[in-house]
């Protein structure tokens, strides 16, 4: 119905510049490599949407001296419905660099 139509492009108006910056990017993986500080922890659900795995392969493959932690089951928004399994990762992560 058009109703629905309504509100569905209103509820995506919020995502107009995530989708602007995905589909329009122009920064090389290098560039965004180079931008990573040294002491990065990336961290990853093997099991997550395969944007977010191909994501981290990249990164993986381009810069092989940053920190990684797969962890199984924490799924796709870990940091925010996972805190008990990201947290200490994190925790420990700051206090090697200490």
């Amino acid at each position: 119905s058009s109703e629905r139509r309504t509100a569905f492009a209103e509820a995506l108006k919020p995502n107009f510049h995530e989708w602007d910056a995905v589909l329009n990017e122009t920064t090389s993986l290098d560039d965004w490599a180079n931008q990573l500080p040294p002491a990065t922890l990336l961290v990853c659900d093997p099991g997550t949407v395969r944007p977010i795995r191909e994501l981290n392969a990249l990164l993986r493959r381009s810069r092989p001296n940053l920190a990684y932690e797969e962890v199984r089951g924490a799924g796709h928004m870990a940091p925010l419905t996972r805190p008990d399994m990201i947290n200490p990762l994190v925790a420990s992560f700051l206090d090697d660099r200490r």
